[in-house]
């Protein structure tokens, strides 16, 4: 991805892909085959506190089962993200965040809403750095 600090702040450059694909909940059952859809979404540049994350890995977690089937917040309006946990690296940040930086890699858990099953994440500035960017 190429960066380019533009009004002190970062935006994603016309070499970038602009859609992202992510799972998207569109009905609410414990088939997960049935309740899923691949979808394409906007991708978009973090805000000044926020970090956009490439995901590498999500884990197969039972509790996505259990969120689509409706067991966790049976009032969820459909379509919603789903993805509990996830492994990536970070792409771009906002220009607060300075406890994280590009290229770092980092674990996603309990994002709310949970959307590891995307592509890329754009989540508010990280709470604290327990990862070591050069691994």
């Amino acid at each position: 991805m190429k960066l380019e600090l533009k009004d002190s702040k970062y935006f994603l450059s016309a070499n970038l892909y602009h859609n992202s694909i992510t799972l998207s909940v569109i009905k609410k059952t414990s088939n997960f085959r049935e309740a899923v859809k691949v979808v394409s979404v906007p991708l978009v540049a973090p805000g000044d506190d926020q970090v956009l994350i490439k995901n590498i890995y999500a884990g197969v977690n039972a509790t996505d089962v259990n969120i689509t089937a409706a067991r966790y917040n049976p009032n969820a309006e459909l379509p919603f993200d789903v993805g509990l946990e996830g492994l990536g690296v970070i792409e771009a940040v906002g220009k607060n965040v300075t406890t994280h930086k590009v290229g770092q890699n980092v674990i996603t858990f309990g994002v709310n809403p949970p959307r590891a099953y995307s592509e890329y994440l754009v989540i508010c500035k990280p709470r604290r750095s327990d990862t070591n960017s050069e691994s």
